[in-house]
């Protein structure tokens, strides 16, 4: 989703060419000082163990890739894995830590939430009733056609 808009769209491609310009020099730095080896994104290997022991599903809890360098330094499949494996991204630094700690909160309750049969009756329950109700109405009415008839 895109969050900064600019007033024409050559003001737009001159911000996102200068963002790439300096995400190739991210990168070219980071090879030179040895930190671009993937090797070192073990987290998402972790990711991808975690998945596996859920039968190749997402975790029943939130996991995120916590990461402060990940938009200019991990490939476009790293990206699809952390995907794939369910996970949220995390950016460090963004908010203070307490915000953090709101948020995984709140993502927890949200987890928890899809696994309980209360929240998923309160939310459902009036979805339900609306599908059923032009069905109930049929079945009532063809009830009293035919005891009028009858």
């Amino acid at each position: 989703m895109t969050y900064f808009f600019y007033d024409s769209v050559e003001e737009a491609e001159r911000v996102e060419a200068e963002v790439e310009k300096l995400a190739e020099e991210l990168k070219k730095t980071a090879q030179r000082l040895g930190a671009y080896d993937h090797r070192h994104a073990a987290g998402i290997q972790l990711m991808k163990k975690i998945y596996e022991f859920f039968g190749n599903k997402a975790p029943r809890f939130p996991m995120y890739a916590y990461t402060s360098k990940g938009p200019f330094l991990l490939e476009q499949s790293e990206w699809d894995n952390i995907s794939k494996y369910g996970a949220e991204i995390l950016l460090k630094n963004r908010v203070s830590p307490e915000r953090e700690r709101l948020e995984i909160k709140g993502d927890i309750v949200i987890a928890k939430s899809r696994r309980s049969w209360l929240a998923w009756g309160k939310l459902r329950s009036r979805e339900f009733f609306w599908d059923l109700w032009p069905n109930a109405a049929v079945a009532v009415v063809f009830f009293f056609l035919g005891k009028w008839f009858s």
